[in-house]
């Protein structure tokens, strides 16, 4: 399977997001930075760096695992509990990782064969 090197980066406008965007674009990956992503369908990954003030984390998530792509959904948040059971059901396209993180662990996550449940919960 080749992998899909296309990357929407969900995140507010700042330095974090235009961090992370230039470590993921070192890291080979063609990455779109927005603030919101309502049809992720055309991105191979997404990668959603979620606020603490994002009122629900199931809703954006559950629409983009409705369809085929994006193969791999990467949500980063200070409430990773609220994903629990959408990641059990979707183990193989959703990985939650517990805010702060790191670059390269959104990079291993991007490029893991098949993801674990959510991590930090």
């Amino acid at each position: 399977m080749t992998l899909d090197r296309s990357v929407a980066l969900v995140a507010v406008a700042g330095d974090q997001r235009d961090v992370l965007a230039r470590y993921l674009t070192g890291a080979g990956f063609d990455v779109l930075a927005c603030h919101e992503l309502t049809v992720a369908g055309s991105f191979g990954a997404v990668v959603w760096l979620a606020g603490d003030g994002e009122a629900s984390l199931v809703a954006p998530v559950r629409s983009w695992l409705r369809t085929g792509r994006p193969h791999r959904i990467v949500v980063v948040t200070g409430r990773p509990a609220m994903l629990r059971e959408l990641a059990a059901a979707h183990p193989e396209r959703l990985l939650v990782l517990p805010a702060p993180t790191f670059g390269w662990h959104i990079v291993d996550a991007l490029r893991a064969a098949s993801t674990p449940g959510p991590r930090g919960a």
